[in-house]
């Protein structure tokens, strides 16, 4: 949970961000963030503390994947990324610094040669019942997704 999850502020695409850079830290470092536990003051406690570097675990992880995941991970929502987008261009100027990472549109291509076929099914599944509904058909470009009209 994000901090402001747990003082029961509105959650926004900044709680998305919180999320992903929890995953983010976790991937990189290879463990859990936060030790889990029931109780809401510890979790409390633990989110107030922030999160240490997760070049503290991994001496090899190069600084700007650390700037990277503690700006996701900020306590404040208005210090972290605007977007997914925003971070996800982030991580990927900082991860030419590490074993690269693919870009987005190689992902898209290798989802494309994976899973065209059964996304190709679902897309005409969904505009079928668009259709049937009256609703506009998506816009879909294959390196940045669907986007709804």
């Amino acid at each position: 949970m994000s901090p402001e999850q747990m003082r029961g502020e509105p959650l926004s695409v900044s709680t998305d961000v919180y999320g992903m850079g929890a995953v983010l830290w976790e991937v990189l470092v290879g463990r859990s963030l936060f030790s889990w536990s029931t109780s809401l003051i510890d979790a409390q406690r633990r989110a107030s503390r922030g999160a240490p570097a997760p070049s503290t675990y991994r001496r090899d992880l190069p600084p700007a994947l650390d700037a990277v995941c503690l700006k996701a991970l900020a306590r404040e929502p208005e210090h972290r990324y605007g977007s997914a987008g925003e971070m996800c261009d982030a991580l990927e100027r900082a991860s030419r610094e590490f074993p690269p990472l693919p870009s987005r549109r190689e992902i898209a291509f290798w989802v494309n040669e994976l899973l065209g076929a059964r996304i190709a099914s679902r897309r005409a599944k969904v505009a079928e019942v668009r259709r049937a509904r009256g609703a506009a058909a998506p816009h879909v470009d294959a390196t940045r997704g669907c986007r709804w009209p």
